[in-house]
């Protein structure tokens, strides 16, 4: 702290001598004017011109003396010079009275606070001897200088004491808190990089340092990005936020072992997905034998149908967790080719025809196209979409309706799929269509399923650049609203 303040006693030293300097200079060449014409007597001229000598070494001397060296050396200059152009006669008429505040206000802050109080007394010290110069006047001084001129020379030392104050207090307190932010920003666990408003770098602590080394003025180009991989193959995720008055900040952390590991589980969801599915599809293919082998007996007939929903309702699981593990990983590929409005039709009627058997609910579908012209895409994975959205619908809705409404247009499907079921808090809505979400939904336990149905369908309509918009009211239901932009096939 103590070398900020003697900087900046410094940098105001500085300034004032140059501004001084430059004023002394304007009144040195006006006095040579003057006394060239002969209008005044040139009793100035040395002074000025001693002080035109004294500023420049005084500016030399700043650089590599303390600072109260400097200020001693110009207000022994700056006191002398007031004590011998001063006059007793323009003490009395009050003419030269300013000229003794000149060394006080400055003293405060280019030496120590409590050097005005020292100011003062000198001032005083000197006024008291400029009286006693002539004992003619000194009866005419005492009472018309003495008690005001002293009096405000020492209310101006208080005043420029306490400025000095607080200006000290501030810059401390100012210090600290930079001090505080700079041990938070060193010992930070995550690299933080600040950018100026010219997107230039002007700070980063080590541990940015340690993740860019040579290559820190790179993350300068990679303002809009929130992935960079660095020469040694570590993966640094970027966070960015404007700081008003600052620039941009960026807090950068090594994922590389979380990218692994995110991509360890989607290899083991594939795999042990592939591993799962073989035999789930022998077991099936054994239940439908046994449904035929088993046609006289009632009771084989009703255990082999808790088989065969229990299996397909794990078959439907592996498949799901296998679709999520290729989508995450970028693996899942669309199986594009040309279909008709009519075989989406079909699809989702046989879908709500094998709901209705299971639900009290009323289902009804409105399905409409202008026209029935092939469109490209997988339809497979449209009929998925809109499957897991119905079923999430008949899942949640216990009494009431569920409508399903499909157009066609423009090479667009655009679906809505409306219940009244018991609906989803406000602030569940962002987290609806991301994976697992229903782990930690207590509330809807009773409902089969791990919540991967709506994240598989979102993830789909984004792989087929379109959109999903939900809407909710507790107690009301809910609705869906698709919209995926295909495109017709060539005839």
């Amino acid at each position: 702290m103590n070398e900020i303040l003697e900087a900046r006693r410094k940098l105001m030293l500085s300034i004032m001598l140059q501004g001084v300097f430059f004023l002394v200079f304007i009144a040195f060449c006006v006095e040579v004017v003057d006394s060239w014409n002969n209008l005044q007597e040139e009793f100035m001229l040395p002074i000025l011109l001693a002080a035109l000598i004294l500023i420049p070494g005084l500016l030399v001397l700043n650089k590599v003396a303390p600072s109260w060296i400097v200020a001693l050396l110009w207000q022994l200059f700056l006191f002398g010079s007031i004590y011998f152009t001063d006059t007793p006669e323009g003490l009395i008429a009050g003419k030269s009275s300013l000229i003794w505040v000149l060394p006080i206000l400055p003293a405060a802050f280019i030496a120590r606070p409590w050097a005005s109080f020292l100011s003062a007394g000198v001032a005083n010290g000197y006024v008291f001897v400029l009286a006693a110069r002539s004992t003619e006047t000194y009866g005419q001084i005492m009472p018309g200088v003495n008690v005001y001129l002293l009096a405000m020379l020492w209310v101006i030392a208080l005043l420029s004491w306490l400025a000095a104050r607080n200006m000290i207090a501030a810059l401390e307190s100012a210090y600290t808190e930079q001090e505080r932010l700079t041990a938070i920003l060193e010992n930070a666990a995550d690299g933080i990089v600040v950018l100026g408003p010219d997107g230039h770098i002007e700070r980063a602590n080590p541990v940015a340092l340690n993740f860019f080394g040579d290559q820190l003025a790179d993350l300068e180009k990679a303002e809009e990005q929130s992935d960079l991989t660095v020469p040694d193959g570590r993966i640094l995720s970027l966070n960015w936020a404007r700081v008003p008055g600052v620039g941009k900040v960026a807090v950068v952390r090594d994922v590389t072992r979380e990218m692994e590991v995110a991509q360890m589980k989607d290899a083991m969801l594939a795999t042990v997905s592939h591993e799962l599915r073989t035999p789930l599809a022998g077991i099936m293919g054994a239940v439908d034998l046994l449904n035929l082998a088993a046609s006289k007996s009632s009771k084989i007939i009703k255990l082999v149908e808790i088989i065969g929903r229990n299996g397909a309702r794990l078959l439907r699981l592996v498949n799901d967790l296998l679709d999520r593990a290729q989508l995450e990983s970028g693996e899942f590929q669309l199986e594009v080719s040309p279909f008709s409005p009519e075989e989406l039709r079909k699809e989702l009627a046989d879908l709500i025809e094998q709901h209705q058997k299971n639900t009290l609910v009323a289902i009804s579908l409105d399905f409409q196209f202008g026209y029935d012209k092939p469109l490209l895409g997988d339809l497979g994975r449209v009929v998925q979409i809109l499957r897991n959205i119905i079923d999430n619908a008949v899942k949640f809705t216990e009494e009431g309706e569920i409508t399903i409404e499909v157009e066609i247009k423009n090479a667009h499907i655009q679906a809505r799929v409306a219940d009244t079921g018991k609906g989803i808090p406000a602030q569940q809505l962002p987290d609806i269509l991301k994976p697992f979400r229903r782990s930690s939904d207590f509330d809807t336990r009773k409902a089969q399923g791990v919540g991967l149905g709506l994240s598989i369908a979102h993830a789909l309509v984004l792989k087929m650049n379109g959109s999903v918009d939900v809407r909710s009211t507790v107690s009301k239901g809910s609705e869906f609203q698709i919209d995926l932009p295909l495109e017709y096939a060539h005839e």
